[in-house]
């Protein structure tokens, strides 16, 4: 699958998305499809790793714009633009392991993302530590992110801005 289009689709969701040192989940094709225009700038897609709930795991190379989401083409007051991109990868897709995963998360949780602001971060990182299997991580991973207000539009679309 070296520098192919990804078939988003034939992921099992939640993925999570490791840009950066930190971790995003995306419930489905559509947040995992849709950014900001400066998310795609910045570069959030360049590098990116992707691990679906079945352990299958892709090295993303970057983005490219697909068109505006929403209304006005996506355009809003703000000057961020939401659009949806194609993905593509740079590498053939691979197995990951619960721990390989396990060590990626917990990394995270402990960078930048402001995870430790999380009322919640001790229970979701003994989740992570004792979870025994990918898709129990992705869950767990998911409902934190969507708990702590990240279901907002700014949160989860401004993603590497």
């Amino acid at each position: 699958m070296t520098n192919a289009n990804v078939k988003t689709e034939l992921l099992r969701y939640p993925v999570l998305e490791f840009s950066k040192g930190m971790v995003f989940p995306a419930r489905g094709v559509e947040e995992l499809e849709q950014c900001t225009t400066p998310a795609l700038r910045s570069g959030f897609f360049d590098d990116l790793l992707l691990i679906d709930s079945g352990g299958r795991s892709l090295k993303i190379a970057g983005a490219r714009k697909v068109r505006g989401v929403g209304p006005l083409f996506g355009f809003s007051i703000f000057l961020n633009r939401r659009i949806q991109v194609t993905l593509t990868a740079s590498g053939p897709e691979r197995i990951a392991g619960v721990e390989e995963v396990r060590r990626l998360v917990l990394g995270a949780l402990q960078g930048e993302q402001e995870w430790k602001s999380t009322s919640d971060i001790d229970e979701l990182v003994a989740i992570v530590t004792q979870a025994k299997s990918i898709s129990e991580i992705a869950a767990a991973v998911t409902n934190a992110y969507y708990r702590r207000g990240a279901s907002s539009e700014t949160s989860r679309y401004t993603r590497g801005s």
